[in-house]
């Protein structure tokens, strides 16, 4: 928080560039990041729907809730992981704490995700009225979330710097993650041998959180929010241990 607080402007600075550049030119700007998901989900609730014929009462709400989340963390951490490489010539011209441009990244992803929310809210509130009693969990949920992104910006945007390979990686490996989180279908449709993937991937922490809220109209278990903000302290320590560590020769690498 005081790297943050004692950077703002340039944090803040990063963030809006890299909002302005990724709608620039667009005709619709921003609406583009909850079209993406939206039209997603419309695809896989036609695929498993209508193919597949999986029969789950208010289907679309269930992927919306798990898909929306999921978009913010994959582009964020996606996105951060070229923040150095793309940011060179800040970094050469002014002198800053270094991890103030992947969480700039990660910030810039938030916005994006928090303006998204105007949108999607009053879908979920439309057809299940008594989700507005238990909207005031939502700010803990979305802030755990945004701490377990930041420590993830932080580790593979200088991995990436140090190994140009783990941007490539990193695409390969969200593609198994998203297919591995319960996204377009529930937990217990997991054969019991495959739920260990569940019990140690924080996406489906994150993701029961966000559906207790939205989706089932009710407050997180206990046990989900311990595991979210266990998930986020780790990411967020992790990350900047493993970034102080390599912090050092960033420019000389880029």
């Amino acid at each position: 928080m005081k790297l943050i607080r004692e950077n703002w402007r340039i944090l803040r600075s990063i963030a809006l560039s890299q909002l302005r550049a990724k709608y620039t030119g667009t005709a619709l700007g921003a609406a583009w990041g909850v079209l993406n998901p939206i039209a997603v989900t419309l695809a896989i609730i036609f695929a498993f729907s209508v193919v597949l014929k999986i029969n789950m009462e208010r289907f679309p709400l269930f992927v919306l809730a798990g898909f929306f989340p999921w978009n913010f963390f994959s582009s964020s951490v996606s996105e951060a992981s070229r923040s150095f490489l793309e940011r060179k010539d800040i970094l050469r011209q002014l002198d800053f704490p270094r991890a103030v441009v992947p969480l700039a990244y990660a910030l810039a992803g938030f916005a994006d995700y928090l303006r998204g929310w105007i949108f999607i809210l009053p879908l979920f509130a439309v057809f299940n009225p008594k989700v507005l009693f238990f909207l005031p969990w939502l700010p803990v949920i979305l802030l755990l979330n945004l701490f377990f992104v930041c420590g993830l910006c932080l580790l593979v945007s200088v991995m990436n710097v140090y190994y140009r390979d783990t941007s490539h990686l990193l695409n390969l490996g969200l593609i198994f993650w998203l297919w591995t989180t319960p996204i377009f279908y529930t937990a217990d449709m997991i054969p019991g041998r495959f739920y260990w993937i569940i019990t140690f991937n924080p996406l489906a922490q994150f993701l029961e959180a966000y559906r207790a809220v939205l989706f089932s109209a009710r407050a997180p278990s206990a046990g989900v929010l311990y595991a979210c903000s266990a998930w986020a302290c780790f990411s967020a320590v992790a990350g900047m241990t493993v970034f102080r560590g390599m912090e050092e020769d960033i420019l000389k690498r880029l």
